[in-house]
């Protein structure tokens, strides 16, 4: 494990600059040695972030440096990410990926059999699985003292303006802007790492701020193999918010009302990896109320578990060193883009969607 790996990061906008490059660069073994940008104010900017490491204009320049970098992190707009994680694969290097890995499970599936064709490991960031919310809330359902979720509700909500990207807010279905790509593969993600695979998906996309652009309000249920139910919902078109998580179980309720306070960190230039790194305030706690009868009703005050964003890339280094299990596997990946494609078919018809598997599940990647 003493092996240092050669990073590329493509991309150095938002999530390359202010999320991947501090994750990356707070990571023993990793060296961001290269980073990509043709924007002429990003380049002078990792010139001060990362004064050690080599600009790149173009993804076609980094591609054909072969064999001088060992994992590709790519950060680019959502329209690029299939593209330049095949290109990067075909390249001989590994990938990193920020979601969506791609616009559609069809997609996705032959980013991994080409990934798998030449012993390349693809690895999608859905860091959300590390927000101290979600972890706090899970710790707890996994207690099992609550008994079975039955009912499970999602929110990330706000109120914002247009995109500084236009891309985000484009209703052109090349650019994959919009809401369900952007948080619902977080949503989604989250739903099935906590309830299981998704059987059936009803949803409802809609633009509210600018009829003409990408859907800016997603609304999502979804049917759990296990018998629960999800619902979810992605805004920016929300003035006012809800829990982030409320969970109904057989013996009680978990609520949650705070969100996790890492991008906030990152954004402030917070390093990764100290000792109060993704610790949240004192205010912030989960609310469990046991039901032993009707007449029989406790409240407790749980303490927030830390977030770990920080875990990712460690554990994304040692799967590619070790072949050690990836921090989130593409068969996962994958599944999380088909319960997308569900939810974007069922708001397109009205109906609800049955989630398409294929007779031979992808197993293993």
């Amino acid at each position: 494990m003493a092996a240092e790996l050669r990073v590329i990061l493509c991309g150095y906008g938002l999530a390359g600059r202010m999320i991947h490059a501090p994750l990356i660069g707070s990571t023993p073994g990793l060296d961001l040695c290269a980073i990509v940008t043709g924007n002429d104010e990003r380049r002078e900017q990792a010139k001060v972030d990362f004064p050690g490491a080599r600009l790149i204009s173009t993804p076609r320049e980094a591609w054909a440096a072969t064999g001088q970098f060992d994992v590709a992190v790519i950060a680019s707009p959502n329209s690029a990410h299939a593209r330049q994680t095949i290109e990067a694969i075909r390249g001989g290097m590994h990938v990193v990926v920020d979601k969506p890995l791609a616009g559609n499970a069809e997609q996705a599936l032959l980013i991994a059999r080409e990934a798998k064709s030449v012993n390349r490991q693809v690895h999608t960031f859905q860091n959300r699985r590390w927000d101290s919310d979600f972890l706090t809330l899970a710790s707890i359902v996994d207690n099992r003292a609550l008994g079975k979720v039955h009912h499970l509700e999602s929110r990330m909500e706000s109120l914002r303006g247009p995109s500084r990207t236009a891309w985000r807010d484009s209703s052109d279905p090349k650019d994959l802007g919009g809401v369900l790509l952007d948080l619902g593969s977080h949503l989604v993600d989250q739903a099935i790492h906590l309830l299981g695979p998704v059987l059936r998906v009803s949803a409802q996309l809609r633009a509210i701020r600018n009829p003409e652009s990408a859907e800016d309000d997603a609304r999502l249920v979804l049917t759990h193999a296990g018998g629960a139910e999800s619902h979810l919902i992605a805004s920016r078109a929300s003035s006012s918010t809800g829990p982030r998580f409320l969970a109904l179980c057989e013996g009680g309720e978990v609520r949650i009302e705070f969100t996790d306070s890492q991008e906030a960190a990152l954004r402030r230039g917070e390093v990764p990896g100290g000792r109060d790194w993704g610790v949240e305030p004192p205010t912030a706690y989960a609310k469990v109320r046991i039901t032993g009868s009707a007449r029989d009703v406790a409240d407790e005050r749980i303490a927030p578990q830390r977030g770990r964003w920080d875990h990712f890339y460690p554990a994304a280094r040692r799967a590619i060193l070790t072949g050690s299990a990836p921090p989130v596997p593409l068969s996962q990946v994958i599944e999380t883009m088909r319960v997308l494609d569900a939810a974007r078919c069922a708001s397109a018809i009205g109906e609800l969607v049955q989630v398409v598997r294929p007779l031979f599940p992808v197993q293993g990647w």
